[in-house]
């Protein structure tokens, strides 16, 4: 199982000639990404997008996501960023799945063939950090325990852990008590063995419990945190995450 992520391409449509640049420079980034994916030996099976699909979350921007991705002629699931609007952003969806339309939130279970995903969301209407309340973790923790013995992975825009590479703590929700709790059922499902995230702008690794959780610079290249400190970050990527039974994820940084 071969999975390709991408995050954070905040496509927007310019309001006048001063943002005509950055706007096209981050619709060329994407379309460099799908040409990316479409150039290597083994197609992946799935392309998740962690979030923030466009900036504004207007229909005409989804548009323009929906026909570069739609290119790849494979399944793409997407999760909700902090720049989203969920029911804009469910207007682009191409897939069946699970989701839940009564409770608003894009919290769905896609059923492989040896492994399922779940997407996790964590969009909040009035801030830019995550937010986890009580309807949305009684709405996963069911989707985990329907995943039962299965391997699963989780994908959702706001990592759930501290991103701080200083001594001082940083964890992007508004609550950090319900980014606990929201651990503990991550760690209580044994089979969980892979947690992926964008919205912090750069590459993030770290073990919680027996699985590895990441994060990744954003497509829209002008936001991102590595810009200024780090080799070849003038350059869109995307991460591969390949899945085996017997060695769970191996994940690969992709330059474009």
């Amino acid at each position: 199982m071969i999975i390709a992520q991408i995050s954070d391409t905040h496509i927007f449509l310019p309001s006048d000639n001063n943002e005509q640049r950055i706007s096209e420079k981050r619709i060329q980034n994407l379309k460099e990404c799908v040409k990316g994916i479409k150039s290597l030996k083994t197609t992946p099976d799935l392309i998740l997008h962690t979030g923030d699909v466009t900036h504004n979350g207007t229909i005409e921007e989804y548009k323009i996501v929906h026909n570069i991705l739609g290119d790849l002629k494979i399944p793409i699931f997407y999760t909700p960023g902090n720049r989203d609007n969920r029911k804009n952003l469910y207007k682009i969806f191409n897939q069946k799945c699970n989701l839940d339309l009564k409770s608003n939130f894009h919290i769905y279970l896609v059923e492989l063939s040896n492994l399922n995903l779940i997407s996790m969301d964590t969009h909040c209407r009035d801030s830019n950090k995550g937010e986890l309340s009580y309807e949305r973790l009684t709405i996963f923790s069911n989707l985990l325990k329907k995943s039962k013995n299965i391997p699963t992975a989780v994908f959702m825009h706001h990592p759930p852990f501290n991103v701080s590479k200083s001594s001082s703590v940083n964890i992007e929700f508004e609550t950090e008590d319900r980014v606990f709790e929201f651990i503990d059922i991550l760690k209580n499902h044994k089979p969980l063995i892979g947690l992926f995230c964008g919205h912090i702008h750069r590459n993030f690794e770290i073990e919680i419990g027996n699985f590895n959780a990441y994060t990744m610079p954003p497509i829209a290249l002008d936001l991102s945190w590595e810009k200024h400190n780090r080799q070849n970050s003038n350059r869109p990527q995307y991460l591969i995450h390949t899945y085996s039974k017997n060695s769970g994820f191996k994940t690969e940084r992709k330059l474009v």
